[in-house]
């Protein structure tokens, strides 16, 4: 028996399929040396632009969709000093997003509050926060994360720009990596 992944792709309405591996049925098991991880196909998918992975069948025979998850990132390097405050850098998002989690992963332990800025292209720089004043911060620590995001803005459309600000300097942070956890 074939096993095939289906994707639906947003950007262009229609579905994708490619064949990830052969099974066994066995007992109601399935047994595949082509599959691995428990988890049917995942493992054997190509990234693809955007959409949702089938990968099976419920009880009631509705389809078992799956997000694709990544990650967005930013470095903010205060090149040898304590990051300064203001705007730190911009990176356009090719594929629409909604946010589940933001990480904050510093070089050493202190405090630094970051904001997060979204816009569109043609209206660029950005200037209105996702955050709604729960900004991602470390409070005498070296890392942070938050999934709840009470008040953020957390949709990202195909081509949005976002930037990222330093709301104060520092206080003895000189690097510090921002991770915003996504469902494509």
């Amino acid at each position: 028996m074939a096993i095939f992944a289906v994707t639906y792709d947003t950007s262009t309405g229609g579905f994708r399929t490619q064949k990830i591996g052969s099974a066994q049925i066995n007992d109601g098991a399935i047994v595949s040396s082509l599959i691995g991880s428990g988890v049917i196909g995942l493992p054997h998918l190509q990234p693809w632009a955007s959409g949702k992975v089938i990968v099976g069948q419920g009880t009631t025979a509705t389809p078992i969709i799956i997000d694709q998850q990544t990650a967005i990132g930013m470095i903010i390097d205060g090149a040898g000093a304590a990051i300064t405050s203001g705007e730190k850098g911009h990176i356009e998002v090719p594929f629409p997003a909604t946010i589940n989690r933001v990480t904050l992963a510093c070089d050493q332990s202190g405090n630094i509050d970051l904001d997060i800025y979204k816009g569109t292209y043609a209206a660029f720089p950005p200037t209105v926060s996702i955050c709604s004043g729960a900004w991602p911060h470390t409070s005498g620590d070296i890392k942070y994360q938050d999934s709840i995001l009470s008040n953020w803005v957390k949709t990202i459309a195909s081509g949005d720009i976002l930037a990222f600000v330093a709301k104060g300097a520092a206080s003895s942070i000189q690097r510090c990596t921002v991770s915003l956890g996504v469902y494509k």
